[in-house]
């Protein structure tokens, strides 16, 4: 039997726990079939195969009883570790998904202990309720071990989206977006991981390797726009960073040892940060933007305005970049209000010596609106959608980007 981290393979026929062993993990089948079979008056009597991604032996998971059947490798199957340490971890960071399933697998099991006149009681709308809930929890854990070994075995990839100057329509930046491209599901949208990731703790060494992407890309794209572009101003990476990875005690010094290992310019590199992530513990962020700061990268505070932080923290925060939420942009021609918000956040952004940049700018007319209101820098799919590296890298000899 090979033993690999959480997960194990099995042999055909190989047993992997007998009615009546006590357990403490249960399994998710990754692979190949699994029966489950009891003996009934000295018969063996098969109750059920399961196939790739089912559950079994959940039950020791929450509950000390013995094994109630055997489980038996059908041909060669490889099987996810699901220990009790894994759970009580999950629980400690809030995972709400193995929470529910936890509950629901006590709430069957209590039921299943009422007897009426020595028969089992089994109510259906509680069997329904168990096995919607459970298929739900098997398949966030299978995406969620999906999306470890995306990360390890190097599914992820960058995407780029460019980030222009008003003033020259050249490219001044790019903003690192990660996507996954997952082997049976193709490209996977990032609003079905990264909530995932940040649920159950990948989303830190996902964001370490974000962060070792992008710096490395960065370094081959200011080489190309240098070369075809030598009197226009460096480029800039804009990197995202999740709020675990902000609280990470192991922040700073991931970032030190990525800009020592690719040789990229801090200067050059800007880290993305929310309102949200600032003000769950202001003292905590300002020593992590002032550390983040001595090692000379430039800080971006995204979706400003759409939080709940007081202005007054902006004097406190080091920011150099203020970038406009989409909402904003994409309703201000027809919302006086809303615009008055966009002209007051420019104004805001330039009184404080920081630059700013509009997300989402889709039409042309709203283009012009922000050129005249002194916006900076534009992003959006009006210059261009997020791209692979190498139509990045084309788009970088060209320079300047026509809108539309």
């Amino acid at each position: 039997m090979d033993n690999q981290r959480h997960h194990q393979t099995f042999s055909h026929d190989e047993v992997i726990f007998c009615e009546g062993d006590q357990g403490d993990v249960a399994y998710l089948v990754e692979r190949g079939q699994i029966e489950i079979s009891t003996q009934v008056d000295d018969r063996k009597l098969v109750v059920a195969v399961l196939q790739k991604g089912e559950l079994f032996g959940e039950m020791a998971l929450i509950d000390d009883s013995l094994r109630s059947a055997t489980a038996t490798a059908l041909g060669e199957v490889d099987l996810a570790i699901i220990s009790r340490e894994y759970v009580s971890n999950k629980m400690n960071n809030a995972d709400p998904l193995i929470n529910l399933l936890l509950r629901v697998i006590l709430q069957r099991f209590r039921k299943l202990q009422c007897h009426d006149n020595g028969a089992v009681v089994e109510d259906q709308k509680t069997n329904e309720y168990f096995e919607k809930f459970r298929e739900s929890a098997v398949q966030r854990l299978k995406m969620e071990q999906e999306l470890q070994e995306a990360i390890e075995q190097r599914h992820l990839v960058l995407y780029y989206q460019p980030i222009v100057s008003t003033a020259t329509g050249y490219i001044g930046g790019f903003e690192a977006l990660v996507r996954w491209n997952h082997p049976e599901r193709g490209m996977v949208p990032p609003d079905q991981f990264i909530p995932l990731a940040e649920e159950c703790g990948l989303i830190v060494p996902l964001g370490l390797w974000v962060l070792q992407e992008a710096c490395n890309t960065h370094v081959k794209m200011q080489s190309i726009f240098k070369e075809h572009h030598p009197h226009m101003p460096p480029l800039y990476m804009s990197i995202n960073a999740s709020g675990r990875q902000f609280a990470d005690q192991h922040f700073i010094d991931d970032i030190r040892a990525t800009l020592d290992e690719s040789g990229a310019d801090p200067t050059e590199i800007k880290i993305e940060i929310t309102e949200t992530m600032l003000m769950e513990d202001p003292k905590h962020a300002i020593k992590q933007l002032l550390e983040i700061k001595s090692l000379d990268l430039r800080l971006a505070l995204d979706d400003f305005g759409t939080g709940y932080s007081s202005l007054s923290y902006l004097q406190h925060f080091p920011i150099d970049t203020l970038k406009i939420d989409r909402a904003f942009v994409s309703t201000m021609l027809k919302d006086p209000r809303c615009m008055a918000i966009v002209d007051s956040l420019i104004g805001l952004a330039h009184n404080l010596g920081m630059d700013i940049i509009a997300e989402g700018v889709e039409e042309v007319p709203e283009f012009h609106t922000l050129r005249d209101a002194k916006c900076e820098y534009n992003q959006g799919y009006l210059f261009s959608r997020p791209r692979p590296q190498d139509e990045a890298l084309e788009l970088l000899v060209q320079g300047n980007i026509p809108k539309g």
